[in-house]
């Protein structure tokens, strides 16, 4: 083992050894840092007096791990009690995960009183916060992406000059919105978090009054490796969920595909049979689709296709899967859904689709089947069920719900023979607009 590294008088004023907190394999070897202006304000208001000289770049160049992180580990091994270690090792990490390693990892090595991140990718933003003698580490609200602390003074010094910044007072500096993610703190190390075009950040950490503590460089130049790191790892899990969010869509209107469906539906009725709870499931067809596309073309079909998609998506609960069946069919999984609910969440949804303004009066039929819970599911027998009621809302004149009947106690049920008998005797047709005969 090589000799003892120091990091230099360090927030406690004791000369503390990188190798008490294992991070003398990192230091080991590596480039000093390079000295570079201050950027948080003239030199009399800054948060820390750094331990050797002036405030230097810690060194962003990071080994190269795309694709998967597999190699950081390597790197990282035994720092901060082997907690970004996991990053390089668990390439399924949700980036919550990641976030909670982070902050785990960051908080006592360096003695920091709070320590918070936030990352954003496209239309999301991960925040959480670890303070010192807390069990687990918090998530924070970080409000509408439009209103995102990133948007701030101090987060755009750091992010632009890709440099850890030394901050006396974020709420002074920046206002509510960065202050929400270390709320009280004073005397701040605010490092970026980039990892190529799409997702960013921040590192807070909090070291607390009084201002004359001090930090060292290497220090520092540790919590940017943790942070840069973390970046890496953070950009992959996003990265794929948004490959597993592609494999699971449909590419036309962005609502889950028949796979996704499956997938879903085979999850709910396994959650129906454990819980004893209802499930349903609505099967709903675009009335007379292909007149649309050959009046109007393929192009102005799909944009019919996009907006009954959106419309349902919109008329329907978060807990709801809305997915493209197949052409110009939908299918809707209704968790926790007695029959004498469904129709009606399943009426909204064709009201709703009724009421697009799109190049041709668009008109949606549905059958809807449920699972009592109480006597079990089974997906293939919920999906012929639905099926059979969509066909009896096509043969009563379409643009109309129809439930399909229930088994009775104990037994399983009957499938309908819509060949020979009317719907209404076979099923219960609930809802039709008023323009039918």
């Amino acid at each position: 083992m090589g000799p003892s590294l120091s990091a230099g008088p360090d927030h406690d004023g004791e000369h503390v050894s990188a190798e008490a907190y294992g991070l003398g394999p990192l230091l080991r070897g590596r480039e000093p840092a390079r000295a570079h202006p201050a950027v948080d304000g003239p030199a009399p208001d800054r948060p820390f007096q750094i331990g050797e000289g002036p405030f230097y770049e810690a060194p962003l160049q990071l080994s190269p791990c795309l694709p998967g992180v597999g190699g950081l580990h390597h790197e990282v091994e035994e720092v901060g009690g082997g907690h970004l270690g996991d990053l390089g090792r668990r390439r399924g990490c949700e980036p919550g995960e990641i976030a909670a390693i982070l902050l785990k990892g960051v908080l006592y090595p360096f003695a920091f009183k709070q320590v918070a991140v936030i990352w954003e990718r496209k239309d999301q933003v991960l925040a959480a916060r670890f303070v010192t003698g807390a069990a687990e580490v918090i998530d924070v609200e970080a409000g509408p992406l439009e209103d995102s602390p990133l948007k701030g003074a101090v987060a755009a010094r750091a992010l632009q000059g890709h440099q850890p910044l030394l901050v006396r007072d974020i709420a002074r500096d920046d206002g509510p919105a960065l202050q929400a993610l270390v709320p009280g703190a004073t005397n701040i190390v605010v490092v970026p978090l980039r990892a190529g075009r799409e997702g960013q950040g921040l590192l807070l950490a909090e070291s607390g009054p009084p201002p004359s503590r001090r930090m060292s460089r290497r220090s520092l130049d540790m919590v940017a490796r943790f942070a840069g790191h973390a970046a890496l790892a953070l950009r992959n899990a996003d990265l794929k969920a948004e490959i597993a969010r592609l494999a699971a869509s449909d590419p036309l209107t962005g609502l889950a595909n028949r796979r996704a469906l499956t997938t879903a539906l085979t999850r709910e009725v396994a959650r129906s049979v454990r819980t004893k709870e209802p499930l349903s499931l609505a099967i709903m067809d675009i009335d007379f689709f292909k007149k649309i596309n050959d009046t109007y073309g393929h192009v102005a079909g799909d944009d019919v296709l996009r907006a009954v998609a959106d419309a349902m998506a919109a008329t329907v609960r978060d807990v709801d899967v809305v997915a493209r069946y197949g052409g110009e069919e939908f299918a809707i999984v209704l968790p926790n859904c007695p029959s004498e609910g469904a129709p009606i969440v399943v009426e909204r949804v064709r009201a709703a689709v009724a009421s697009l303004d799109t190049v041709a009066k668009v008109t949606v039929s549905a059958g809807v089947a449920t699972a009592t819970g109480a006597d079990g599911a089974d997906a293939e027998r919920l999906m012929a069920d639905a099926d059979e009621a969509l066909y009896a809302s096509k043969r009563a004149g379409r643009d109309r719900v129809t439930l399909a009947p229930p088994a009775p106690p104990g037994a399983s049920r009957p499938p309908l023979d819509l060949g020979t008998r009317e719907p209404t005797v076979g099923s219960a047709v609930i809802f039709a607009s008023d323009g039918d005969e």
